[in-house]
């Protein structure tokens, strides 16, 4: 099995890293260390069709196909882990609506990704609820014209600084992990409250606890299918794992690299650590 890029990829892979390697690579400490959120960095990268890249073209979107946005994933993350998930991740409501939403929601909300407008989120896990996606409380109550939204949400990447976010809900209780939708939110609706989360790493990344309170939500802004939202997210789950995947190789590719730079400069007992036999079966475990 031949696994070599061909020649479109590879032209993509050398245009992202030389954007990672300037705009990303030499300001991973700054931005980590001010726990601001890149914006401008966001900007640039969307600007050259590299935020939400699989979006299709007559949404804004580049219309990449799998391969070409784990490259880019990689890329950014091998440039910095914080500022390249950062960024990356501001395309995580799309898939949602992308795949379920309507052409309304998909005209009006997936260009603001793909323009650097604003990110957007998944609202999913709660204070008691997290893989186990049948578990979650957050309540959904038809009213006329719509639903109200009442419940927790934690841990939500972009959920404070997002101008969208895709909120799953219970619609059905008594139907467990059948009576579950999803809700397209607009973050300055009344009732809608998020307060960023102090983290010990990735500080650049906004991560929020979000605070539904008697949320409107238009009977407009459901998203796919009333009580469909868990098979629904079943599919975001299937393709984002390969997303994940290519962030943390980026992640393992740059620490590789960092780590095989120090040990060429840091001497010990005469001689740079590299020269040490236990330091290179080291670093040779990593590559491999």
């Amino acid at each position: 099995m031949n696994f070599e890029l061909e020649e479109e990829h590879r032209i993509l892979r050398d245009s992202v890293r030389e954007f990672a390697e300037k705009e990303i690579m030499p300001y991973g400490k700054e931005f980590d260390e001010k726990g601001e959120y890149p914006w401008e960095i966001f900007r640039k990268a969307a600007k050259l069709g590299y935020v939400a890249a699989d979006v299709p073209e007559e949404y804004g979107g580049a219309g990449l196909d799998y391969l070409g946005c784990a490259i880019i994933s990689e890329e950014f993350t091998r440039a910095d882990s914080s500022i390249g998930s950062a960024v990356l991740t501001a395309s995580l409501g799309c898939p949602m609506v992308k795949y379920f939403g309507t052409e309304e929601q998909k005209e009006r909300y997936l260009p603001k990704v793909t323009k650097g407008e604003s990110p957007s989120a998944i609202a999913i896990t709660e204070p008691d609820a997290g893989s186990d996606v049948g578990a979650i409380k957050t309540r959904a109550e038809k009213v006329d014209g719509g639903w109200k939204l009442n419940g927790t949400k934690t841990f939500i990447t972009n959920g404070s600084i997002s101008e969208w976010v895709v909120i799953l809900a219970k619609t059905q209780p008594e139907a467990g992990y059948r009576g579950i939708t999803a809700f397209l939110v607009e973050t300055n609706w009344e009732g809608y409250e998020a307060k960023r989360i102090k983290k010990m790493g990735l500080n650049c990344h906004d991560t929020a606890e979000i605070y539904l309170k008697d949320v409107f939500v238009p009977d407009s802004h459901i998203i796919g299918q009333e009580n469909f939202g868990f098979y629904q997210l079943m599919r975001f789950f299937n393709e984002s794992r390969v997303f994940v995947g290519a962030v943390q190789l980026g992640m393992a590719v740059g620490a590789y690299e960092r780590a095989l730079e120090y040990a060429k400069q840091r001497t010990a007992f005469g001689k740079p650590l590299i020269e040490h036999q236990a330091i290179q079966f080291k670093l040779a475990d990593m590559w491999m």
